[in-house]
């Protein structure tokens, strides 16, 4: 392989791919827990993460959702915004932006150029390496304020060497329990280390197993926590003719209606969730009166578009996207698909190897549903004949195809008036989707 500098932006990526350890493509083998590279590598670059305010999220199930409404309130209100997600669906540059606008590929050509030697010295992951060119970035180009979601666990993770004005933490539920703990109470413990001292911290909804973990390490921070089912609640409205739906957000001093293009159900949670974060930031601002009329355009922009959330896909069926990929997540998904009732529901799905196969194949309904088994071109991928002899043990009518484009076009070929396709199970399976499809 060719060794930098490099003249092309593909070259640098691929490079990248080629180098460092990637979590998405190799799982267990390409983790490194710990910040002492971050530390060392932020340090030779003057510390990018010390130069601009952020908000840093963590959670299980809707950080995503939440960075991205947030991160659309915020330039709403005129704030210059960064955003920071993983992963990306279809371009690289996906995961890093300001104002809606992708890092240029030049950015990445020359951050690659200019501090290769690190990748030498460090042997950073992946995305240890995305993060500290995201910071990087938003420290040049001078951000107000940066939403930055944390890739997994929170307190090990690359962007926890960030120190935040705000935090907030999602819904927890088991996922990657070989690196965070097998209880939900063990996963919240690695969310909550992103709570530092003095920090204001929101809390999507109280859970049994978690709220004393909270509790407990923001006392010893003396950090603030809020959490958002105390300071607000929300209802679910009309479906517009453009596909957004109305909701109400009502809190203790103000009630006003929204309009969204995130429609599913199990938005309302993250919604809520992104309302409370930010009204508490535009009080501290000394901008409270502006809050809701930010929020509300905010809630319909889609200046930080995300992908993959119960999204329809520009087809002549009936289409969605959905980026579901744990047993929360896929009830959820599940649940949303009742609400609808569709005569039938072909399902396009793949998984991870790594997943619990039997017990996220115990999710799916088996009546008015098939399965269309498919596998991402990613070494981590369970093999599509192998998710639909599972499904069938379970009593699923399920058939594996070669490839995700496969599966889509023969759900599409079956699919009749009045019935439902949903792509789900990865960020990798939508990701072999045509981007077209997804405008």
């Amino acid at each position: 392989m060719k060794k930098p500098p490099f003249e092309h932006y593909e070259e640098a990526v691929a490079w990248l791919y080629g180098q460092l350890p990637l979590f998405e493509k190799q799982g267990a083998a390409a983790y490194k827990p710990g910040l002492e590279r971050m530390e060392a590598m932020a340090a030779l670059l003057g510390h990018p993460e010390g130069r601009f305010r952020a908000i840093h999220i963590a959670g299980t199930n809707g950080k995503g959702s939440v960075a991205h409404l947030l991160a659309n309130a915020l330039y709403a209100a005129g704030y210059k915004t960064a955003l920071f997600t993983s992963p990306h669906i279809h371009r690289f540059t996906e995961r890093i932006r300001v104002d809606g606008k992708e890092v240029p590929a030049a950015f990445v050509l020359d951050f690659v150029n200019r501090h290769h030697a690190l990748v030498e010295r460090f042997r950073p992951t992946f995305f240890e390496w995305v993060t500290l060119m995201a910071f990087d970035f938003f420290a040049r180009q001078e951000v107000d304020v940066a939403v930055v979601e944390v890739g997994m666990g929170g307190r090990l993770d690359a962007t926890n060497i960030l120190m935040p004005e705000m935090g907030v933490i999602t819904r927890i539920a088991l996922d990657h329990q070989q690196f965070l703990g097998d209880t939900l109470a063990q996963i919240a413990a690695e969310k909550a280390g992103i709570i530092k001292k003095g920090m204001r911290v929101v809390i999507g909804r109280r859970q049994a197993e978690t709220t004393a973990v909270y509790e407990e390490k923001a006392a010893g921070q003396a950090a603030r926590l809020l959490w958002a089912e105390d300071k607000a609640g929300m209802a679910w409205g009309a479906f517009l003719a453009d596909g957004r739906r109305r909701a109400t957000i009502q809190d203790h001093t103000t009630c006003f209606d929204i309009e969204t293009p995130l429609t599913a159900a199990y938005q309302a949670d993250n919604l809520l969730t992104a309302w409370v974060t930010f009204k508490e930031w535009m009080t501290t601002e000394g901008r409270n009166e502006e809050a809701q009329a930010a929020f509300r355009k905010g809630a319909c922009l889609s200046v930080f578009r995300l992908k993959g959330r119960w999204q329809r896909l520009r087809t002549q069926a009936l289409v969605f996207a959905d980026a579901a990929h744990n047993e929360e997540g896929i009830r959820a998904l599940c649940r949303q698909i009742e609400q609808i009732r569709p005569a039938h529901c072909r399902w396009v799905i793949g998984l991870a190897a790594d997943k619990n196969l039997s017990l996220l194949a115990s999710c799916l309904p088996a009546a008015k549903s098939s399965y269309y088994c498919c596998a991402a071109r990613s070494p981590r991928a369970l093999a599509a004949t192998q998710l639909a002899a599972e499904l069938q043990k379970q009593a699923l009518e399920a058939r594996a195809y070669t490839s995700v484009n496969e599966a889509l076009q023969a759900a599409m070929h079956d699919y009749q008036e009045g019935e439902l396709i949903v792509v789900a199970g990865s960020h990798f399976i939508l990701a072999e989707l045509p981007e077209a499809l997804f405008e």
